[in-house]
């Protein structure tokens, strides 16, 4: 079996959607019995990054853009791991189009070879698949569907509906 490494900067339930599909991939992974850890800057601590990584077969990253995600790319390359990368939407026309000369200059400067040199690219999404390839052709993508639980969607309670009765003054 496979270890795993679920890297993300920030991890915590105010982030949203982004924190829903990390922790519902990892119980998907955790019952096919992988061994899988989350690591985000606030599960470092104390530890080296490095030395955390060491101990994992594949690096799953989830976003992109930050120093956290530049770094802990370079190292999971220089430890010659799998590399998957899921961009969560951040290279999205919306997105880039937000602080869009940072953005051009990051994409010159290191993004667009992180991505090119990873092993694959998870999207989520056949839109979020062609418009990576718009940005690139040479990126290495599939699409991959969120593991999301039937427990961890709320299911709408239905409403009680009233017969119809008619009134008349």
């Amino acid at each position: 079996m496979y270890n795993i490494a679920l890297v993300t900067d920030i991890y915590k339930p105010s982030i949203g959607g982004p924190y829903a599909i990390i922790k519902e991939t990892q119980k998907a992974l955790l019952k096919k019995n992988f061994n899988v850890k989350i690591i985000s800057v606030s599960t470092l601590k104390k530890k080296k990054l490095e030395t955390i990584l060491k101990k994992y077969d594949i690096c799953h990253f989830y976003g992109g853009w930050t120093y956290f995600h530049v770094k802990s790319f370079l190292l999971a390359s220089k430890l010659k791991k799998k590399i998957i990368i899921h961009p969560l939407g951040y290279f999205e026309p919306w997105s880039l189009s937000q602080k869009k000369f940072k953005k051009k200059i990051a994409w010159r400067l290191y993004q667009e070879r992180i991505l090119l040199k990873s092993d694959l690219i998870h999207c989520a999404s056949s839109m979020e698949r062609n418009n990576l390839l718009k940005l690139n052709k040479n990126f290495k993508t599939k699409i991959i569907s969120y593991a999301i639980s039937d427990n961890f969607i709320k299911k709408k309670k239905k409403k009680k509906t009233l017969k119809k009765k008619d009134i008349f003054f």
